[in-house]
């Protein structure tokens, strides 16, 4: 067991994941040390047995995956409509390539022959309704106006009435007074 906050030295990590780290590597006894080479044939391999191992999880526990898997909500067709195993196998494969290298990321995807497109065409179903297609749908003009409903500065329109101190402060002679911004403005030099 190790204490929260520690860690084991290197070498006792790899003792302990000898047998594990032989199933991606090779290795080579050179005197009293070992030596490991990375293996990517080795990886391959092992890494298509783990994708296989999360896809028969994936089937067993009758997870939804591939196009079935996009909406729960969706009124679904009469056609049935079960994940393949290449669904299983596709998103077994998504959620292994989000722990290792991108490069190995592709050769594993292109191991598994998961080039070809993985998703399955889905029919429309009958109970979709048609898209609709607008008249004109070549020009870009709006179909309304909604700039009629506003009303510019029209006589007879009433005007806000005003407070006794905005009264008082239209009175005002404002000769020799600085508008606000000028005390803002950049002074010459």
């Amino acid at each position: 067991k190790i204490a929260e906050g520690t860690s084991p030295p290197p070498i006792n990590v790899l003792k302990s994941c000898e047998k594990c780290v032989q199933h991606i590597a090779d290795v080579k006894v050179l005197g009293n040390d070992k030596v490991y080479r990375h293996n990517e044939a080795k990886a391959l391999v092992w890494l298509e047995k783990k994708v296989s191992a999360v896809s028969g999880v994936l089937k067993a526990r009758d997870i939804t995956v591939g196009a079935s898997c996009k909406s729960s909500a969706l009124v679904r067709s009469k056609k049935d409509s079960r994940p393949t195993e290449q669904d299983y196998v596709a998103t077994a494969y998504s959620i292994v390539a989000d722990y290792i290298l991108p490069e190995l990321s592709a050769q594993l995807k292109s191991s598994l022959k998961l080039d070809l497109k993985t998703e399955r065409i889905v029919e429309k179903t009958p109970e979709a309704p048609p898209a609709k297609k607008l008249k004109g749908a070549d020009s870009v003009q709006p179909v309304e106006d909604y700039s009629k409903g506003i009303l510019k500065n029209v006589k007879g329109a009433a005007t806000p009435k005003l407070t006794a101190g905005q009264k008082k402060l239209q009175k005002v002679d404002k000769t020799g007074m600085k508008s606000i911004s000028s005390f803002f403005a950049k002074k010459g030099s």
